[in-house]
């Protein structure tokens, strides 16, 4: 296992995802649809290695935290409009 190398792998996933929080947000279905893609590609590249697997379940977890937060932000701010 090239542990140097995914770990570029990674990195390189964080500067793209960067790059698409700037076309998409982050609760956005083309978001989402390019996370799932892009971590199932890295995932294989390296065998589904278990702990690759768990690191990268790891980044969309907190991926998604920081999206509900956003969809609960965003409800809470709504709740009051028109009332």
């Amino acid at each position: 296992m090239d542990w140097e190398k995914f770990f570029k792998d990674v990195m390189n996933w964080m500067n793209a995802a960067n790059i698409m929080l700037k076309n998409y947000p982050i609760d956005s279905a083309e978001y989402w649809k390019w996370v799932v893609n892009t971590t199932g590609r890295i995932e294989k590249r390296y065998d589904a290695h278990p702990l690759v697997v768990g690191i990268m379940v790891a980044i969309i977890r907190y991926q998604d935290e920081i999206a509900q937060d956003m969809i609960a932000r965003k409800e809470s701010e709504n709740a009051g409009v028109g009332v």
